[in-house]
């Protein structure tokens, strides 16, 4: 898994994942398979990998592409999240991916978190707030989950963010009566 780093043992990856998109005709009797598939990929692919310059647009086109439909579930959300997660936190490319995600009206809820994971382990703050600007328009108990990616320290500016939405959490919380 160590070797996933070198460019071409992470070709190597990208063409597997990209083979096991469903195919016309999906069958959803092979859905065990297909998870059986994503939970390798979660237990082999190694952490921090960094995209070669010739892989990228491979690789995005891959994250980006639009979720399954419901009558095919296949997990592409999970391999598309499982590549996003093991991107390192501090290359731009990947940094540039996970914000472009979360433009993406129409994503997998798979893909959203690892795009905020990957941007909360991030220690640039401008990379950061981009997890607070994209909660902005959530109902207040949704703003929470997000948040709980980034990676400590906070920051101060953080910090009194998280204050304010746990204000409006409780307060929230209070008039529904719980």
């Amino acid at each position: 898994a160590e070797s996933a780093r070198e460019p071409e043992a992470l070709r190597w990856v990208v063409a597997l994942v990209a083979s096991k998109l469903p195919p016309e005709g999906y069958q959803p009797h092979e859905q065990g398979q297909q998870n059986l598939y994503v939970q390798q990929l979660n237990d082999n692919l190694p952490k921090n990998l960094r995209v070669p310059d010739d892989l990228r647009e491979t690789v995005a086109e891959f994250v980006l592409a639009p979720p399954t439909p419901p009558q095919q579930p296949w997990p592409r959300g999970e391999a598309q999240a499982s590549v996003l997660r093991n991107l390192s936190e501090d290359d731009p490319f990947a940094l540039d991916l996970a914000e472009s995600v979360l433009e993406i009206e129409e994503r997998g809820e798979e893909v959203g978190g690892a795009a905020f994971t990957l941007l909360g382990r991030s220690r640039d703050p401008a990379r950061r707030s981009v997890i607070f600007g994209r909660i902005d328009d959530l109902p207040a108990e949704d703003r929470l989950p997000p948040l709980t990616e980034l990676s400590t320290p906070l920051y101060e500016a953080e910090e009194d963010r998280l204050v304010e939405l746990m204000d409006e959490a409780i307060t929230s919380l209070a008039s529904w009566g719980i």
